[in-house]
């Protein structure tokens, strides 16, 4: 996960193939990240953060780990 508010931390999420948390007041770049962050925040504060989180751990947690061609879910 890749936690900014910059073009630069956008490339960095994309290139670590990692789900971006946008943490910005700036309404143009909030706006211009709102498609491709995970969640786009005023501050780490914001209930929202916490929410982000909250669908993170759920998109990690539907992803199947194959171990022999099976596929596992977490809590086996």
């Amino acid at each position: 996960m890749v936690v900014g508010d910059t073009p630069h931390d956008l490339l960095a999420a994309r290139a670590a193939d990692a789900p971006l948390i946008a943490v910005t007041r700036h309404p143009d770049v909030r706006a211009s990240l709102s498609g491709e962050a995970l969640a786009v925040i005023p501050t780490l504060a914001d209930p929202a953060f916490t929410e982000a989180l909250d669908r993170l751990a759920a998109r990690l947690e539907t992803r199947a780990t194959v171990d022999q061609g099976q596929a596992i879910t977490p809590n086996e």
